[in-house]
C-alpha cells in the first residue's frame, strides 16, 4: 500500500583520450562510482526496495583503422557491483542480481576501395558477457556467454543495402534469472535498404 521511494544516484567518473600521432586510432579510458539508493529489485517474483547499491569499475576502448580498408573496434568492461545497504543483511556485500561483472568485445570490418567490388564491406565480431547471479545472496549463477555476430553490405552511389546477423551460431544461451529465467535472442537476420537524401 505504499509506493517506492525514487530511485536515486551519485557517479563520479574520470576518463582519458588519446589519440597518437601519425596513426588513425583513439584509445579511451575511464574509471567511475556509481552509488544509487532506494534501488528496487525482485524478491521471488515480488518487486522490492532493496536499498544501497555501489558499483565501480574501469572501461576500456579503442578504434583503429588499421589500413585504408581495415578498420577495428575493442572495448573492455570490469564492474565491482556491491550491495551496501539493504533490508536484508545477507545481502550486504554481494553482488546484485543480474549485473555481469565483465563485458568485452572485437569488432572487425573490412571494406573494397576501387575495382569490381568497390562498395562492398563484411564486418564480423564477437561479445562476450561474463557470469552473473540470479539473486541478491550469490547463490543462483547464470553462466557466462560468447555471441558472434556479422554483417555484409553493399554500396550502389546513395543506395546503400545491408546484412545483419546477430547470434550468427545461434547458441541458446540463458541472459538473466530473477526467479523466473530468460533466454537471449536466437540467431536474428535483418535486411535493410537506406538512401542517402
Amino acid at each position: 500500500g505504499k509506493p517506492f521511494e525514487p530511485q536515486e544516484g551519485d557517479q563520479k567518473e574520470i576518463g582519458i583520450k588519446y589519440q597518437p600521432e601519425g596513426l588513425d586510432a583513439m584509445f579511451t579510458a575511464a574509471a567511475f562510482e556509481l552509488t544509487q539508493e532506494n534501488v528496487t529489485k525482485n524478491r521471488n517474483g515480488v518487486p522490492t526496495q532493496l536499498g544501497e547499491v555501489r558499483s565501480r569499475g574501469i572501461e576500456l576502448e579503442a578504434q583503429a583503422n588499421v589500413t585504408e580498408n581495415i578498420s577495428l573496434i575493442a572495448s573492455y568492461t570490469k564492474l565491482d557491483p556491491e550491495t551496501t545497504e539493504s533490508t536484508r543483511k545477507e545481502e550486504e556485500g554481494k553482488a546484485p542480481a543480474n549485473v555481469a561483472d565483465e563485458m568485452a568485445s572485437l569488432w572487425g570490418k573490412y571494406q573494397f576501395i576501387g575495382g569490381a567490388l568497390d562498395g562492398l564491406e563484411f564486418g564480423a565480431g564477437v561479445r562476450h558477457t561474463s557470469s552473473s547471479y540470479g539473486d541478491n545472496t550469490e547463490t543462483l549463477e547464470v553462466p557466462s556467454y560468447t555471441l558472434l555476430d556479422a554483417m555484409i553490405s553493399y554500396r550502389i552511389q546513395d543506395v546503400r543495402l545491408q546484412l545483419n546477423a546477430n547470434n550468427l551460431t545461434d547458441k541458446e544461451y540463458v541472459t538473466a534469472c530473477d526467479y523466473y529465467c530468460w533466454y537471449g535472442n536466437r540467431r536474428n537476420v535483418i535486411a535493410s535498404v537506406s538512401y542517402d537524401f
